[in-house]
Protein backbone atom coordinates (compact mmCIF):
# COMPACT_ATOMS: atom_id res chain seq x y z
CA UNK A 1 0.00 0.00 0.00
CA UNK A 2 1.48 3.52 -0.54
CA UNK A 3 2.25 6.13 1.46
CA UNK A 4 -0.50 8.26 0.31
CA UNK A 5 -3.03 5.73 0.75
CA UNK A 6 -1.80 5.00 3.95
CA UNK A 7 -1.95 8.42 4.93
CA UNK A 8 -5.58 9.20 3.37
CA UNK A 9 -6.78 6.30 5.42
CA UNK A 10 -5.35 7.08 8.91
CA UNK A 11 -6.55 11.11 8.31
CA UNK A 12 -10.19 10.08 7.51
CA UNK A 13 -10.10 7.38 10.48
CA UNK A 14 -8.67 10.36 12.81
CA UNK A 15 -10.90 13.16 11.89
CA UNK A 16 -13.81 10.55 11.82
CA UNK A 17 -13.31 9.79 15.55
CA UNK A 18 -13.17 13.28 16.28
CA UNK A 19 -16.16 13.90 14.70
CA UNK A 20 -17.77 10.98 15.80
CA UNK A 21 -17.04 12.47 19.37
CA UNK A 22 -17.85 15.90 19.23
CA UNK A 23 -21.02 14.48 17.53
CA UNK A 24 -21.77 12.44 20.60
CA UNK A 25 -21.05 14.87 22.93
CA UNK A 26 -23.71 17.30 21.26
CA UNK A 27 -26.41 14.67 21.27
CA UNK A 28 -25.45 13.08 24.57
CA UNK A 29 -25.81 17.09 26.36
CA UNK A 30 -29.22 17.86 24.26
CA UNK A 31 -30.49 14.33 25.42
CA UNK A 32 -29.59 14.63 28.91
CA UNK A 33 -30.97 18.53 29.22
CA UNK A 34 -34.25 17.34 27.30
CA UNK A 35 -34.40 14.57 30.38
CA UNK A 36 -33.60 17.26 33.17
CA UNK A 37 -36.23 19.33 31.99
CA UNK A 38 -39.16 16.97 31.77
CA UNK A 39 -38.13 15.52 34.92
CA UNK A 40 -38.43 19.32 36.08
CA UNK A 41 -41.89 19.74 34.21
CA UNK A 42 -43.59 16.67 35.84
CA UNK A 43 -41.99 17.39 39.62
CA UNK A 44 -43.69 20.79 39.29
CA UNK A 45 -46.89 18.99 38.51
CA UNK A 46 -46.41 16.67 41.40
CA UNK A 47 -46.02 19.93 43.43
CA UNK A 48 -49.49 21.54 42.14
CA UNK A 49 -51.47 18.18 42.55
CA UNK A 50 -49.99 17.60 46.35
CA UNK A 51 -50.51 21.36 46.96
CA UNK A 52 -54.52 21.27 46.03
CA UNK A 53 -54.95 17.58 47.46
CA UNK A 54 -53.74 18.67 50.91
CA UNK A 55 -54.42 22.45 51.02
CA UNK A 56 -58.07 22.51 50.01
CA UNK A 57 -59.90 20.15 51.66
CA UNK A 58 -62.72 20.81 50.07
CA UNK A 59 -61.92 19.16 46.83
CA UNK A 60 -62.25 15.96 45.97
CA UNK A 61 -60.24 13.23 44.08
CA UNK A 62 -62.79 13.88 41.19
CA UNK A 63 -62.48 17.15 41.39
CA UNK A 64 -58.58 17.05 41.18
CA UNK A 65 -58.70 14.62 38.83
CA UNK A 66 -60.78 17.07 36.21
CA UNK A 67 -58.45 19.83 36.85
CA UNK A 68 -55.53 17.69 36.48
CA UNK A 69 -57.29 16.71 32.94
CA UNK A 70 -57.90 20.40 31.82
CA UNK A 71 -53.99 21.52 32.94
CA UNK A 72 -52.50 18.48 30.28
CA UNK A 73 -51.43 18.99 26.85
CA UNK A 74 -53.75 17.45 24.11
CA UNK A 75 -50.94 14.61 23.22
CA UNK A 76 -50.05 14.15 27.09
CA UNK A 77 -50.34 10.55 29.01
CA UNK A 78 -49.66 11.88 32.10
CA UNK A 79 -50.32 10.27 35.62
CA UNK A 80 -50.25 10.96 39.26
CA UNK A 81 -50.90 9.21 42.30
CA UNK A 82 -50.42 9.46 45.85
CA UNK A 83 -49.58 7.43 48.68
CA UNK A 84 -49.54 8.64 52.19
CA UNK A 85 -47.12 8.05 54.71
CA UNK A 86 -48.18 4.12 55.19
CA UNK A 87 -48.18 3.68 51.79
CA UNK A 88 -51.29 3.82 50.95
CA UNK A 89 -52.98 4.70 47.74
CA UNK A 90 -54.97 7.80 48.44
CA UNK A 91 -55.49 9.31 44.85
CA UNK A 92 -54.86 8.04 41.46
CA UNK A 93 -55.18 9.28 37.72
CA UNK A 94 -53.40 6.27 36.37
CA UNK A 95 -55.78 5.02 33.36
CA UNK A 96 -52.73 4.40 31.17
CA UNK A 97 -50.40 2.47 33.06
CA UNK A 98 -49.88 0.44 35.74
CA UNK A 99 -46.44 2.09 37.72
CA UNK A 100 -46.04 -1.09 39.80
CA UNK A 101 -44.88 0.59 43.06
CA UNK A 102 -43.82 -1.27 45.95
CA UNK A 103 -44.05 -1.18 49.63
CA UNK A 104 -39.87 -1.46 49.11
CA UNK A 105 -40.13 1.36 45.80
CA UNK A 106 -41.66 3.36 48.47
CA UNK A 107 -39.46 3.29 51.39
CA UNK A 108 -36.61 3.97 49.29
CA UNK A 109 -38.39 7.06 47.82
CA UNK A 110 -38.78 7.91 51.57
CA UNK A 111 -35.17 7.76 52.04
CA UNK A 112 -34.18 9.47 49.14
CA UNK A 113 -36.15 11.97 49.05
CA UNK A 114 -36.38 11.79 45.13
CA UNK A 115 -36.00 8.95 42.21
CA UNK A 116 -36.75 9.00 39.01
CA UNK A 117 -37.49 5.56 37.04
CA UNK A 118 -38.68 4.90 33.66
CA UNK A 119 -41.59 2.27 32.95
CA UNK A 120 -42.01 1.28 29.46
CA UNK A 121 -41.93 4.93 27.41
CA UNK A 122 -42.71 6.54 30.54
CA UNK A 123 -40.66 8.43 32.45
CA UNK A 124 -41.32 8.45 36.18
CA UNK A 125 -40.63 10.42 39.43
CA UNK A 126 -41.27 9.64 43.26
CA UNK A 127 -40.40 12.45 45.45
CA UNK A 128 -41.65 13.03 49.43
CA UNK A 129 -42.17 15.94 51.39
CA UNK A 130 -40.48 15.84 54.80
CA UNK A 131 -42.64 17.90 56.81
CA UNK A 132 -45.52 18.57 54.74
CA UNK A 133 -48.38 17.23 53.75
CA UNK A 134 -47.86 14.60 56.21
CA UNK A 135 -45.07 12.49 54.59
CA UNK A 136 -47.25 11.65 51.52
CA UNK A 137 -45.70 10.05 48.31
CA UNK A 138 -46.41 11.81 45.02
CA UNK A 139 -45.45 9.47 41.89
CA UNK A 140 -45.85 11.97 38.81
CA UNK A 141 -44.93 10.49 35.18
CA UNK A 142 -45.69 10.72 31.40
CA UNK A 143 -44.41 10.05 28.06
CA UNK A 144 -42.08 12.55 27.06
CA UNK A 145 -42.92 12.74 23.29
CA UNK A 146 -41.43 16.42 22.88
CA UNK A 147 -37.96 14.81 23.62
CA UNK A 148 -38.60 11.54 21.57
CA UNK A 149 -39.56 13.51 18.60
CA UNK A 150 -36.59 16.10 18.78
CA UNK A 151 -34.05 13.24 19.87
CA UNK A 152 -34.59 11.12 16.96
CA UNK A 153 -34.55 14.42 14.45
CA UNK A 154 -31.09 15.47 16.00
CA UNK A 155 -30.50 11.68 15.62
CA UNK A 156 -31.08 11.78 11.76
CA UNK A 157 -29.01 14.88 11.35
CA UNK A 158 -26.21 14.49 12.96
CA UNK A 159 -25.90 11.04 11.19
CA UNK A 160 -26.34 12.54 8.09
CA UNK A 161 -24.02 14.76 8.98
CA UNK A 162 -21.73 12.18 9.64
CA UNK A 163 -21.77 10.90 6.47
CA UNK A 164 -21.38 13.76 4.59
CA UNK A 165 -18.11 14.76 6.59
CA UNK A 166 -16.71 11.54 6.02
CA UNK A 167 -17.61 12.45 2.31
CA UNK A 168 -15.63 15.51 2.46
CA UNK A 169 -12.99 14.50 4.95
CA UNK A 170 -12.33 11.58 2.34
CA UNK A 171 -11.52 14.18 -0.74
CA UNK A 172 -9.85 16.82 1.27
CA UNK A 173 -7.96 13.45 2.93
CA UNK A 174 -7.09 12.73 -0.66
CA UNK A 175 -5.57 16.09 -1.41
CA UNK A 176 -3.68 16.84 1.50
CA UNK A 177 -1.76 13.56 1.08
CA UNK A 178 -1.07 14.49 -2.42
CA UNK A 179 -0.01 17.86 -1.65
CA UNK A 180 2.15 16.54 1.36
CA UNK A 181 3.60 13.69 -0.48
CA UNK A 182 4.27 16.33 -3.31
CA UNK A 183 7.82 16.89 -2.66
CA UNK A 184 8.56 13.24 -2.10
CA UNK A 185 7.25 12.09 -5.49
CA UNK A 186 10.04 15.14 -6.81
CA UNK A 187 12.70 13.96 -4.85
CA UNK A 188 11.79 10.20 -6.46
CA UNK A 189 11.65 11.59 -9.70
CA UNK A 190 14.77 13.10 -9.09
CA UNK A 191 16.52 10.24 -8.19
CA UNK A 192 15.22 8.54 -11.33
CA UNK A 193 16.08 10.96 -13.39
CA UNK A 194 20.01 11.06 -12.00
CA UNK A 195 22.68 10.43 -14.90
CA UNK A 196 24.25 7.58 -14.55
CA UNK A 197 27.35 8.37 -16.57
CA UNK A 198 27.89 11.75 -13.88
CA UNK A 199 28.68 11.78 -10.75
CA UNK A 200 28.36 15.78 -10.01
CA UNK A 201 24.20 15.52 -10.20
CA UNK A 202 22.34 16.83 -6.82
CA UNK A 203 18.74 17.03 -5.86
CA UNK A 204 17.26 19.83 -5.78
CA UNK A 205 16.52 21.03 -1.75
CA UNK A 206 13.93 23.37 -1.87
CA UNK A 207 13.03 23.61 2.25
CA UNK A 208 16.22 22.44 3.90
CA UNK A 209 14.18 23.27 7.23
CA UNK A 210 11.47 20.16 6.73
CA UNK A 211 11.46 16.00 6.95
CA UNK A 212 11.49 15.78 2.58
CA UNK A 213 14.38 18.18 2.08
CA UNK A 214 16.46 16.58 4.93
CA UNK A 215 16.07 13.72 3.45
CA UNK A 216 17.27 15.22 0.13
CA UNK A 217 20.44 17.02 1.86
CA UNK A 218 21.25 13.53 3.13
CA UNK A 219 20.75 11.36 -0.57
CA UNK A 220 22.89 14.48 -1.71
CA UNK A 221 25.88 13.75 1.28
CA UNK A 222 25.25 9.82 0.08
CA UNK A 223 25.88 11.19 -3.15
CA UNK A 224 29.15 12.85 -2.37
CA UNK A 225 29.91 9.84 -0.08
CA UNK A 226 29.95 7.60 -3.14
CA UNK A 227 31.60 10.05 -5.37
CA UNK A 228 34.37 10.01 -2.81
CA UNK A 229 34.54 6.49 -2.68
CA UNK A 230 34.56 5.78 -5.98
CA UNK A 231 37.90 8.78 -7.07
CA UNK A 232 38.94 6.86 -4.06
CA UNK A 233 38.57 3.91 -5.83
CA UNK A 234 40.17 4.81 -8.86
CA UNK A 235 42.83 6.62 -7.15
CA UNK A 236 43.86 3.25 -5.21
CA UNK A 237 43.89 1.34 -8.32
CA UNK A 238 46.14 3.56 -10.49
CA UNK A 239 48.61 3.93 -7.29
CA UNK A 240 48.54 0.74 -6.47
CA UNK A 241 49.52 -0.72 -9.77
CA UNK A 242 51.60 1.91 -9.91
CA UNK A 243 53.70 0.81 -6.43
CA UNK A 244 53.45 -2.32 -7.11
CA UNK A 245 54.19 -2.50 -10.71
CA UNK A 246 57.57 -0.82 -10.69
CA UNK A 247 58.99 -2.87 -8.12
CA UNK A 248 57.75 -6.15 -9.87
CA UNK A 249 59.21 -4.67 -13.36
CA UNK A 250 62.81 -3.92 -11.13
CA UNK A 251 62.80 -7.37 -10.33
CA UNK A 252 61.97 -8.62 -13.25
CA UNK A 253 64.55 -7.29 -15.71
CA UNK A 254 67.22 -7.51 -13.38
CA UNK A 255 66.34 -11.25 -12.51
CA UNK A 256 66.32 -11.51 -16.34
CA UNK A 257 69.37 -9.44 -17.28
CA UNK A 258 71.31 -12.33 -14.74
CA UNK A 259 70.38 -15.14 -16.77
CA UNK A 260 72.20 -13.30 -20.03
CA UNK A 261 75.47 -14.60 -18.81
CA UNK A 262 77.12 -15.42 -15.83
CA UNK A 263 78.56 -12.75 -13.30
CA UNK A 264 81.20 -11.76 -11.00
CA UNK A 265 80.20 -12.64 -7.47
CA UNK A 266 79.80 -8.78 -6.92
CA UNK A 267 77.56 -8.40 -9.53
CA UNK A 268 75.25 -10.83 -8.65
CA UNK A 269 75.65 -9.32 -4.69
CA UNK A 270 74.73 -6.04 -6.16
CA UNK A 271 71.67 -8.00 -8.37
CA UNK A 272 70.47 -9.50 -4.91
CA UNK A 273 70.85 -6.27 -3.18
CA UNK A 274 68.64 -4.39 -5.63
CA UNK A 275 65.95 -7.15 -5.34
CA UNK A 276 66.19 -7.28 -1.71
CA UNK A 277 65.52 -3.10 -1.84
CA UNK A 278 62.84 -3.91 -4.20
CA UNK A 279 61.20 -6.48 -2.39
CA UNK A 280 61.38 -4.78 1.22
CA UNK A 281 59.29 -1.52 -0.68
CA UNK A 282 56.78 -4.20 -2.05
CA UNK A 283 56.94 -5.55 0.95
CA UNK A 284 55.84 -2.04 3.06
CA UNK A 285 53.33 -0.95 0.65
CA UNK A 286 51.43 -4.33 1.03
CA UNK A 287 51.38 -3.79 4.51
CA UNK A 288 50.53 -0.54 4.66
CA UNK A 289 47.44 -1.02 2.32
CA UNK A 290 46.53 -3.53 4.12
CA UNK A 291 46.63 -1.26 7.46
CA UNK A 292 44.87 1.56 5.39
CA UNK A 293 41.73 -1.21 4.60
CA UNK A 294 41.87 -2.35 8.00
CA UNK A 295 41.60 0.87 9.84
CA UNK A 296 39.03 2.23 7.52
CA UNK A 297 37.04 -0.70 7.66
CA UNK A 298 37.21 -1.11 11.50
CA UNK A 299 36.56 2.28 12.38
CA UNK A 300 33.54 2.14 10.40
CA UNK A 301 32.80 -0.79 12.63
CA UNK A 302 33.36 1.03 15.86
CA UNK A 303 36.79 1.02 17.70
CA UNK A 304 36.60 0.78 21.26
CA UNK A 305 37.80 4.14 22.83
CA UNK A 306 39.15 4.35 26.58
CA UNK A 307 41.21 6.57 29.07
CA UNK A 308 44.50 7.27 27.50
CA UNK A 309 47.81 9.07 29.00
CA UNK A 310 48.90 10.77 25.71
CA UNK A 311 52.07 11.86 27.19
CA UNK A 312 52.97 7.82 27.71
CA UNK A 313 52.02 7.43 23.83
CA UNK A 314 54.57 10.12 22.75
CA UNK A 315 57.24 8.68 24.75
CA UNK A 316 56.74 5.34 23.41
CA UNK A 317 56.72 5.97 20.32
CA UNK A 318 59.92 8.26 20.56
CA UNK A 319 61.14 5.22 22.16
CA UNK A 320 60.13 2.61 19.58
CA UNK A 321 60.80 4.42 16.52
CA UNK A 322 64.75 5.37 17.78
CA UNK A 323 64.89 1.46 18.02
CA UNK A 324 64.00 1.32 14.52
CA UNK A 325 65.72 4.04 13.37
CA UNK A 326 68.59 4.33 15.17
CA UNK A 327 70.05 7.13 13.05
CA UNK A 328 67.19 9.58 13.62
CA UNK A 329 67.14 12.25 16.16
CA UNK A 330 63.59 12.71 17.83
CA UNK A 331 63.58 15.56 20.79
CA UNK A 332 60.54 16.38 22.94
CA UNK A 333 60.35 19.65 24.51
CA UNK A 334 57.05 19.44 27.56
CA UNK A 335 54.90 23.11 27.34
CA UNK A 336 52.15 23.88 29.98
CA UNK A 337 52.03 21.06 32.10
CA UNK A 338 49.30 20.06 34.21
CA UNK A 339 49.90 20.03 38.11
CA UNK A 340 47.33 16.92 37.84
CA UNK A 341 48.38 14.20 36.15
CA UNK A 342 44.66 14.02 35.28
CA UNK A 343 44.94 16.87 33.02
CA UNK A 344 46.96 14.85 30.70
CA UNK A 345 44.43 12.13 30.02
CA UNK A 346 42.25 11.78 26.28
CA UNK A 347 39.28 9.51 25.02
CA UNK A 348 41.23 7.66 22.61
CA UNK A 349 41.94 4.13 21.15
CA UNK A 350 45.89 3.80 22.40
CA UNK A 351 46.66 1.69 19.19
CA UNK A 352 45.27 3.96 16.69
CA UNK A 353 46.87 6.79 18.52
CA UNK A 354 50.35 5.25 17.91
CA UNK A 355 50.08 4.15 14.60
CA UNK A 356 49.27 7.97 13.55
CA UNK A 357 52.04 9.44 15.91
CA UNK A 358 54.37 6.63 14.52
CA UNK A 359 53.68 7.84 11.09
CA UNK A 360 54.10 11.50 11.48
CA UNK A 361 57.52 10.90 13.10
CA UNK A 362 58.89 8.84 9.89
CA UNK A 363 57.04 11.18 7.85
CA UNK A 364 59.11 14.00 9.52
CA UNK A 365 62.82 11.84 9.92
CA UNK A 366 62.23 10.95 5.90
CA UNK A 367 61.88 14.36 4.94
CA UNK A 368 63.90 16.28 7.36
CA UNK A 369 67.72 17.01 6.03
CA UNK A 370 69.45 15.69 9.22
CA UNK A 371 66.53 12.67 9.98
CA UNK A 372 65.26 14.53 12.91
CA UNK A 373 61.92 15.97 13.90
CA UNK A 374 61.09 17.69 16.99
CA UNK A 375 58.01 17.18 19.25
CA UNK A 376 56.33 20.17 21.18
CA UNK A 377 54.01 18.94 23.61
CA UNK A 378 51.80 21.66 25.36
CA UNK A 379 48.55 21.48 27.47
CA UNK A 380 46.34 24.54 26.86
CA UNK A 381 42.87 24.81 29.01
CA UNK A 382 40.92 22.61 26.93
CA UNK A 383 42.85 20.70 24.61
CA UNK A 384 46.40 19.02 24.37
CA UNK A 385 48.34 20.06 21.47
CA UNK A 386 51.46 17.90 19.64
CA UNK A 387 53.45 19.79 17.07
CA UNK A 388 56.16 17.81 14.64
CA UNK A 389 58.37 19.59 12.93
CA UNK A 390 61.10 18.39 10.29
CA UNK A 391 64.07 20.35 8.50
CA UNK A 392 62.71 19.37 5.80
CA UNK A 393 62.24 22.01 1.90
CA UNK A 394 58.74 22.78 3.03
CA UNK A 395 55.75 22.49 1.01
CA UNK A 396 53.69 24.89 -1.43
CA UNK A 397 50.33 25.84 -0.91
CA UNK A 398 49.34 23.80 -3.39
CA UNK A 399 51.21 20.85 -2.20
CA UNK A 400 49.39 21.57 1.72
CA UNK A 401 45.71 21.07 -0.10
CA UNK A 402 46.58 17.39 -1.58
CA UNK A 403 48.89 15.93 1.31
CA UNK A 404 46.62 13.99 3.09
CA UNK A 405 44.99 12.21 0.21
CA UNK A 406 45.99 8.09 -0.20
CA UNK A 407 49.05 7.87 -2.24
CA UNK A 408 49.57 11.81 -2.96
CA UNK A 409 53.35 12.51 -3.44
CA UNK A 410 54.83 15.80 -4.15
CA UNK A 411 57.23 15.96 -7.16
CA UNK A 412 60.35 16.75 -5.24
CA UNK A 413 60.11 14.05 -3.03
CA UNK A 414 60.42 11.38 -5.65
CA UNK A 415 63.78 10.35 -4.61
CA UNK A 416 62.48 9.91 -1.36
CA UNK A 417 61.08 6.20 -0.49
CA UNK A 418 57.05 6.35 0.10
CA UNK A 419 53.57 5.94 -1.47
CA UNK A 420 51.53 8.86 -0.07
CA UNK A 421 49.83 6.43 2.20
CA UNK A 422 51.13 7.32 5.67
CA UNK A 423 49.35 10.92 6.04
CA UNK A 424 45.99 9.78 4.47
CA UNK A 425 46.49 6.90 7.81
CA UNK A 426 46.60 9.89 10.12
CA UNK A 427 43.91 12.10 9.08
CA UNK A 428 41.84 8.94 9.00
CA UNK A 429 42.74 8.21 12.72
CA UNK A 430 42.92 11.64 14.09
CA UNK A 431 39.08 12.35 12.29
CA UNK A 432 37.91 9.35 14.22
CA UNK A 433 39.12 10.50 17.32
CA UNK A 434 37.66 14.01 16.56
CA UNK A 435 40.89 15.47 16.90
CA UNK A 436 42.56 18.16 13.97
CA UNK A 437 45.31 18.34 12.55
CA UNK A 438 47.39 21.11 10.39
CA UNK A 439 49.78 21.88 8.96
CA UNK A 440 52.35 25.30 8.39
CA UNK A 441 55.10 25.22 5.74
CA UNK A 442 56.92 27.03 4.04
CA UNK A 443 59.58 26.68 1.19
CA UNK A 444 63.21 25.86 2.08
CA UNK A 445 61.73 26.54 6.19
CA UNK A 446 60.66 22.80 7.10
CA UNK A 447 56.74 21.49 8.06
CA UNK A 448 54.97 22.15 10.95
CA UNK A 449 52.00 19.32 11.71
CA UNK A 450 50.11 19.91 14.88
CA UNK A 451 47.38 17.48 16.13
CA UNK A 452 44.93 19.18 19.18
CA UNK A 453 43.04 16.37 21.15
CA UNK A 454 39.92 17.79 23.56
CA UNK A 455 40.83 16.38 27.17
CA UNK A 456 39.32 14.42 29.19
CA UNK A 457 39.23 16.28 32.44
Amino acid sequence: MQIRTKLTIQFIILVACIILFCFSIIYASLYQNRKNEFYRKIGHKADATAELYFNYNNIDSASLRGINDLMRFPESHEDITIYNKEGKLIYSTLDTIDYHISTSFLAKIKEEQSVEFVVGNYRVLGKTYPGKYDGAIIIAGDVDWESLAKNAFLFRLLTILYGVSIIIVSIAGRLFAQRALAPLSDVISQVNNLPIESLEARLKVVNARDEIGRLAQTFNMLLVKIQNSIKLQKIFLSAVSHEMKNPLTSITSQLQVLQLKRRTEDEYQQTIESVLEDLAHLNKTTIDLIDFSRLSYEMNLGVVLQNVRIDDVVWHCKEYYAKLNPLSTIKIRLINLPQNQDGLIIQANEALLKIALLNIIDNACKFSSDNSVKIEFAVQNDSIDLSFTDNGQGMTLSEQEHIFGPFYRADKTSNISGHGLGLAIVKLITDFHKASIMVNSSKNQGTTFVLKFSKKF
